[in-house]
């Protein structure tokens, strides 16, 4: 294939692939945005944190997309080419599906190399930056209810009764606050109380002086009284958020789970490995995706184009699924190696390719007679003045 060629083929596979990876990246932002919007209004804070979430969610959904708008960017290139019968041109000259099929294989070495940095170094940094700006969000958003001074007011797993509050200062005068927390309830009252946020990466806390607890143990059938000088309880609508980095495989970087990490308490080093491996296999898909896209466009010409990328997209969607649960299947089975997770996509796109020329019947090559190769070619009838 003439360096021409490979620049023009890659030109219009560029702009589509890119246009691709916007919308569909777009979409699903999209849809995240509108749960963010029914988080954010539970909580009361500074709406430019809502920007800085969907920021830091937008290397896991781009990592998500990639897959997708490369075989979506591929296929209508394709598509066209074939509509436009340039396709059939290429062919004239001497280029051959598998020179194509080359081709866009090496398309995605690039992408499946931002697509392992993006998931495995910089994705665990931007959820774990998540976790903070909800964490964040929980500490601006109890001071900003206090604020208010309200009379009753729940907040997480605490109900507070406030018959009055001082003048000066958010403090509150002979408070009363319930807790149900696992299955147990506090009742404390206290001569007065103050709410305070929680330092970085702390959720807010609750602090009481000179007063009493009322516990309800319900297993011993007795409440229990305890009297207090200063106490303090972390108050807080997702404990979730203020957990330490590195209690979650999906916060730990690339290096950080092939090293099979024993610092980050509750990670399993199976575990580990299924999440690095299955990074890697999404990566190599990509590699395998080229074959299924050119055996969809080369379909004979009395399949339409709508039954082609109908078809291939099913194939697409198998394949992830199919990923998916390989990988939910090492998690809770531990019935082979992690390893066996790269050698996933390959397997699967190798059966769907078969199944899926069996369906249509088709040939890897296209069709082509001397007429059409000349009509392609001939030039349009000049009109005498």
């Amino acid at each position: 294939m003439s360096r021409t060629a490979r620049l023009y083929l890659l030109t219009l596979f560029a702009g589509r692939f890119f246009g691709a990876l916007a919308v569909i990246t777009g979409l699903l932002l999209l849809e995240r945005l509108l749960r963010l919007i029914e988080l954010f209004s539970s909580y009361r804070s500074d709406p430019l944190i809502l920007g800085q979430m969907l920021l830091a969610l937008t290397p896991h959904y781009l990592t998500l997309a990639a897959p997708a708008a490369f075989f979506i960017g591929l296929l209508l290139t394709l598509l066209a080419l074939r509509e436009n019968s340039e396709l059939a041109a290429l062919m004239s000259w001497g280029v051959s599906p598998n020179a194509i099929a080359g081709l866009a294989a090496a398309a995605a070495a690039p992408v499946a190399i931002v697509m392992v940095l993006t998931s495995g170094f910089l994705n665990p940094h931007a959820r774990y930056q998540f976790r903070s700006l909800v964490a964040e969000l929980e500490n601006a958003s109890i001071v900003a209810i206090a604020e208010t001074r309200p009379a009753l007011w729940r907040y997480g797993d605490a109900s507070f009764i406030v018959p009055s509050w001082s003048k000066t200062g958010l403090v509150m005068e002979r408070p009363i606050a319930v807790i149900e927390r696992r299955g147990r309830q506090l009742i404390l009252e206290a001569e007065s109380g103050a709410v305070r946020e929680g330092s970085p990466g702390r959720p807010p806390v609750a602090a009481f002086r000179n007063g009493r607890i009322i516990a309800d143990w319900r297993a011993s059938g007795g409440p229990d009284i305890v009297n207090f000088t200063d106490f303090a309880y972390p108050v807080l609508r997702d404990e979730e958020a203020f957990r330490p980095r590195g209690a979650d495989v999906r916060e730990l970087t690339l290096t950080e789970l092939l090293r099979k990490p024993r610092a980050f308490a509750g990670i399993a080093p199976h575990d580990a490995e299924t999440e690095a491996f299955g990074r890697l296999a999404r990566a190599v898909g990509l590699f395998a995706l080229p074959f299924v896209a050119l055996a969809a466009a080369l379909a004979p010409p009395r399949r339409s184009p709508q039954a082609r990328v109908i078809v291939a997209t099913a194939i697409l969607l198998a394949f992830h699924f199919s990923l998916e649960a390989t990988e939910n299947l090492l998690e809770t089975k531990h019935f082979g190696p992690p390893a066996i997770l790269l050698a996933a996509p390959f397997a699967f796109l190798t059966l769907a390719l078969v199944i899926y020329r069996v369906c249509f019947n088709q040939s890897v090559r296209p069709r082509l007679s001397t007429a059409d190769v000349r009509a392609a070619f001939k030039p349009l009838p000049m009109r005498s003045a």
